[in-house]
């Protein structure tokens, strides 16, 4: 029975000992028996039996067959009961298949997709192969051209060497022909001096002449009682100035000699009376914008205070003690130098036009790192551009120089003919007198004029080249 059991449960796929091979071929054996045993019994005969006996044969065999019934019913009792368990243990089973139908799908599903990605894998690493073999490749490239330009550069710092020793050379012959020019300049500038003085002379001389000629003539007309008859006219005049008057020749001489001819002796005291108060206005003018300028970039300079401070209290609050201490350092000597050139430029208003000056060209400049470009030709390149732009400059103003520098000799020596001319002219002029005939004297101041006007213009172009 403990072999039908075990075979039973195997069967059911429930969790049994499986049975042996001898096991399976004693119970063949034994079923083939029951078998051939049921097939040859013959039926008992109880014809020859007694009734008592045939009485006690029934009572054993109910026994026995009670016995068996008893044992049957136990034995499908507990093979339902097991069956029951088996048929519930199958059911979970089923259920744990299903399960683990799911998860193997879910697993399936999770292996084609772990083998697309390692398709796409495999496919990104063949890519990054052959781009790591072009980057080898370009990197090989770039080395060839680092070397390449390693050595373009050498030769470029080769030829920025010569290009600084030629600037030198270059700059030391350009102060000497700047030591020349100035000497040249000083020359000049002390010819145009004497040229000054003896112009003013000149002119001394001839504004004396007239006016002696003048006072010859007026002295010649005026008497003394000519004189007080025409002051006594003037007076009638003023006093009867609704009346109409007829002024006499001697009358009309006397107011030309006072107010000059058109009233020009009036007309030149109020020109430089007006020139004097152009030349406060434009004083004052100049005042006003510098302190305008200089105004506004203290109100700047107040603003970036205030923003400081506010900074400054922001790393208080924020306990940076560090931080405050170091902009406290760095701002305190901004502040120093900013009270000092503030003194400097209340004292006096020079300072402040200079100290408005170096701001507004300080701001320019700053102005114009900011706006710098990122990118651009290597700092190199640029600097060997500036020189060989600078050398250029410098040859163009040697050669202007040079030119500028002849001329000037020729024009000085020109001058110093003129002046000779001129003072030989004035020494005659001095040795003829003023009383000499009239007629040569103007002669003598006409051409005078005319060479003191071409020598002014020499000298104003002279000034205007250098």
């Amino acid at each position: 029975m403990d072999v039908v059991r075990r075979i039973t449960l195997k069967a059911a796929d429930l969790d049994a000992e499986p049975p042996t091979d001898e096991e399976l071929e004693t119970l063949r054996k034994k079923l083939e028996s029951v078998r051939k045993h049921q097939n040859e019994a013959k039926p008992p005969d109880y014809s020859n039996v007694s009734k008592e006996k045939l009485i006690q044969i029934l009572e054993d065999h109910e026994k026995e067959h009670r016995k068996i019934e008893t044992f049957y019913r136990t034995q499908v009792d507990e093979l339902e009961a097991e069956l029951c368990d088996a048929r519930q243990l199958i059911l979970q089973l089923i259920d744990e298949r299903y399960e683990l139908d799911d998860e193997l799908s879910t697993v399936r599903a999770q292996r084609q997709d772990l083998k697309k990605q390692l398709q796409a894998l495999e496919i990104d690493q063949s890519r990054l192969n052959i781009e790591k073999d072009d980057l080898n490749h370009n990197l090989d490239l770039s080395q060839k051209q680092i070397r390449r330009l390693t050595q373009q550069n050498e030769e470029e710092q080769q030829k920025v060497d010569m290009l600084k020793s030629q600037t030198i050379s270059l700059q030391e012959s350009l102060t000497k022909e700047k030591q020349i020019s100035a000497e040249a300049l000083v020359q000049l500038s002390a010819l145009r001096e004497e040229f000054a003085t003896t112009k003013k002379a000149f002119d001394e001389l001839i504004n004396e002449n007239y006016q002696l000629q003048k006072k010859q003539e007026v002295v010649e007309d005026f008497t003394d009682e000519s004189t007080k008859e025409a002051i006594k006219q003037l007076s009638l005049i003023i006093l009867s100035k609704d009346k109409p008057y007829v002024m006499s020749p001697v009358t009309k001489m006397l107011v030309k000699e006072v107010f000059g001819e058109q009233c020009s002796k009036v007309i030149d005291i109020y020109e430089s009376k007006l020139e004097t108060l152009n030349g406060k206005i434009k004083s004052l003018r100049d005042e006003v914008t510098s302190t305008t300028s200089l105004s506004q970039i203290w109100l700047t300079d107040l603003y970036q205070l205030y923003d400081w401070i506010k900074q400054s209290n922001d790393f208080l609050e924020e306990g940076e003690l560090d931080n405050l201490k170091s902009n406290f350092n760095d701002k305190m000597f901004e502040i120093e130098d900013k009270k000092i050139e503030i003194e400097e430029a209340l004292k006096d208003s020079k300072s402040a036009l200079s100290l408005a000056a170096r701001r507004s060209l300080k701001d320019k400049e700053e102005a114009g790192v900011s706006s710098r470009p990122l990118f651009g030709p290597s700092q190199q390149n640029r600097e060997i551009d500036r020189l060989q732009d600078k050398i250029k400059t410098q040859k163009n103003e040697m050669n202007e120089l040079r030119e500028k520098v002849q001329q000037a000799y020729l024009q000085e020596a020109q001058l110093r003919d003129q002046i000779t001319e001129l003072q030989s002219l004035n020494a005659n002029l001095r040795k003829r007198g003023v009383g000499g005939p009239r007629e040569s004297n103007l002669d003598i101041i006409r051409f005078l004029q005319c060479q003191a006007a071409g020598l002014e213009d020499i000298l104003n172009g002279q000034i205007e080249e250098f």
